[in-house]
């Protein structure tokens, strides 16, 4: 579980990433950080698959994936960050859930680095518990015209059955 481990701890809040960050560090950088930064969303959101892109990332093992869904802080750190992600996609919770705070940006109008990010958050949500906040966030994506058909199937299909 070492790898697992460190994902546990960095949720908790009582340790870094690989590359040095707190999770209250990363929530505080601005959206051009979030943009250009890239070893830090496979912390935020962990999974149990390896990262294409981030060969430190942790990859979570079922007892990891345990704790994480029952303990109420790592809990409560992955809705900070998940609440932050939205923010900077552009995204506010409304009474009828996902919409965007204004006229969609530009990571919308094409594929992007981001579109992968958000398989990664969908997967993270249904591994650690919360299936009905990935859903919610999947039938949101699925109603954005300007995502083609595939993304959104792929988007789909990272929800674990």
């Amino acid at each position: 579980m070492t790898g697992s481990r460190t994902a546990v701890d960095f949720l908790r809040g009582t340790g870094p990433s690989a590359s040095g960050y707190t999770l209250d560090q990363i929530l505080l950088w601005d959206n051009g950080s979030w943009e250009s930064e890239h070893d830090f969303i496979q912390w935020v959101f962990p999974t149990d698959q390896p990262s294409r892109f981030n060969p430190e990332a942790p990859v979570l093992d079922g007892e990891a994936i345990a704790i994480l869904r029952e303990d109420p802080n790592c809990q409560e750190n992955l809705s900070r960050g998940l609440e932050r992600f939205l923010g900077f996609l552009g995204l506010t919770r409304g009474p009828d859930g996902l919409t965007f705070e204004g006229k969609p940006g530009p990571l919308w109008q094409h594929q992007n680095h981001n579109w992968l990010r958000i398989s990664r958050c969908l997967r993270c949500l249904s591994l650690l518990g919360r299936a009905e906040e990935a859903a919610g966030f999947l039938r949101f994506l699925q109603g954005v015209q300007t995502v083609p058909g595939k993304t959104k199937e792929i988007w789909a299909g990272v929800i674990p059955g």
